[in-house]
């Protein structure tokens, strides 16, 4: 059995004149998930095709949502901030179709919704794996040398700290910061916009002019002043 979440399929369903008891017994449960071979089934028996039933996420979600998806979970994952964290202006969120939800934010659209849903499944896979092979390489050092820093099984031999070099950071108007958001609080700008502003430009932020700081600091400030103004 393969359990699917299919909420148009039980609207389209619906709309085919089944009851609501009828969608229980197909299978459908808390969440409208339901096993997809029942409603292959479903859709024969009351001539509707799959694909009326079974949407892509990834064909019809908000494009806008799709493509800062990435970036958004990226910020979200490792450093438990950006728009999923609902720190984003209220104007961006509005465009990005995302609504606060408790200490995050969410999508207000369906398909925008089981296209975050989907990717978490793909993330949470990817974790699993990784960790069950990593899982393994410790297993095998039980028996065999697989570290550099492993003398025998089962003996390993720390190596000395390494030497952290001091970072270059970012050099902006003669003045060096080691972060971003120092930059932004320098500047009294959204840290969120500047980053977003920074990563829309094609140059690296520690290759980055005067100028072009210049320019992602001014659009920042004029994106703040556009939403305190609104």
């Amino acid at each position: 059995m393969t359990d699917i979440r299919a909420p148009y399929a039980y609207t389209r369903l619906l709309e085919a004149g089944l009851t609501e008891q009828e969608l229980k017994e197909i299978g459908f449960h808390h969440g409208y998930w339901v096993d997809k071979a029942a409603v292959v089934q479903a859709a024969d028996q009351h001539g509707l095709a799959q694909e009326q039933l079974m949407l892509n996420p990834e064909e019809v979600a908000n494009q806008r949502f799709k493509s800062k998806l990435r970036g958004n979970l990226t910020s979200y994952l490792f450093e438990y901030e950006g728009a999923f964290r609902f720190s984003a202006s209220p104007d961006h969120m509005r465009i990005l179709g995302m609504e606060k939800c408790g200490d995050t934010a969410l999508p207000v659209r369906v398909m925008d919704a089981l296209l975050l849903e989907k990717t978490l499944y793909q993330v949470i896979a990817r974790a699993k794996h990784l960790l069950a092979a990593l899982d393994s390489k410790f297993v095998a050092s039980e028996h065999a040398s697989v570290f550099r820093d492993q003398q025998d099984p089962g003996k390993f031999k720390p190596r000395a700290p390494y030497r952290q070099g001091v970072s270059n950071g970012f050099r902006v108007n003669g003045q060096t910061f080691q972060t971003i958001k120092q930059i932004a609080s320098a500047y009294g700008v959204s840290y969120e916009r500047l980053r977003r502003q920074i990563s829309e430009s094609d140059v690296p932020p520690t290759e980055m002019s005067d100028d072009q700081w210049r320019e992602c600091i001014d659009y920042a400030n004029k994106e703040m002043r556009k939403t305190t103004d609104g």
